[in-house]
């Protein structure tokens, strides 16, 4: 059974090592080192899911884009059917745009963190 001089020196080691570990983050933080660390850390985790949603995104406006102009040459004499292909084409065409313009407005705004491109 632990005593409470046991607690108390279990406490005291414990705030003793978080004294030391704090004070080596502070030396090292006065360096820049930690906050160079984590900014790089926090830019390169930013910017694979922003590549991969980009890479993602236009994978699938392709995707529609093809399959759309399958419909649409298949469709033969149906209206119906060329104006639901030609839809979904304008609207891949639209949602590249917007994926560009978003890529271009995030690139500006991160462009100290320097992203690789996904294209």
């Amino acid at each position: 059974m632990k005593t409470k001089n046991d607690v108390f020196a279990k406490i005291g080691r414990i705030a003793v090592i978080s004294v030391f570990v704090v004070a080596l983050l502070a030396q090292s933080s006065s360096a820049g080192l930690i906050e160079d660390k984590i900014k790089e850390v926090v830019s390169k985790v930013v910017c694979d899911i922003f590549n991969a949603f980009v890479a993602i995104v236009t994978g699938v406006a392709v995707l529609v884009f093809v399959l759309a102009g399958v419909k649409w040459t298949a469709s033969e004499n149906d209206p119906g059917a060329r104006k639901a292909a030609k839809d979904a084409m304008i609207h891949a065409i639209v949602g590249m745009i917007i994926v560009v313009v978003s890529y271009t407005v995030v690139k500006m705004v991160i462009a100290d963190m320097l992203c690789p491109s996904p294209f």
